[in-house]
């Protein structure tokens, strides 16, 4: 037998009984030559936060 994977989100019940997840934001600064660098650190920092859950 193999042990039962438990996930654990963010997800909150509304009104209606559906659960919603709440929204994360990632935020990067800096200046206006660098956005394609901040665009690419954003979505790796975006993805590795999604696998790990």
């Amino acid at each position: 037998m193999s042990p039962e994977k438990q996930e654990t989100t963010n997800k909150k019940k509304n009104p209606t009984g559906k659960s919603k997840e709440d929204p994360r934001f990632i935020f990067v600064t800096g200046g206006v030559c660098s956005s394609l660098g901040k665009g690419i650190a954003t979505a790796s920092i975006g993805a590795i936060m999604k696998a790990a859950g």
